[in-house]
């Protein structure tokens, strides 16, 4: 995926990137964010922490130069998508 379809991978990096600042664990409830990708990801309490459309945050509001890091536990799929 890397070399062969750059148009796929831009799309999927796009899912990962949410522009402004969005702080995990602040507020309660479930909302959502619009990533690059433009599609709505939903962003709900858990019991075992935060999940970003069923995925688990395993580290959230780490500090970086540009903005703030949330490590998610898996690839953040397109919707309906088996694949990346």
């Amino acid at each position: 995926m890397l070399t062969g379809d750059r148009d796929r991978l831009r799309a999927l990096l796009a899912r990962h990137v949410v522009g402004g600042r969005v702080a995990v664990g602040g507020r309660p409830g479930p909302r959502s964010v619009v990533p690059m990708s433009g599609d709505t990801l939903s962003l709900r309490p858990a019991p075992d922490g935060v999940r970003i459309d069923g995925t688990p945050i395993l580290d959230a509001n780490i500090q970086a130069g540009n903005g703030r890091i949330h490590v998610v536990d898996a690839v953040l799929r397109a919707p309906g998508s088996d694949a990346p």
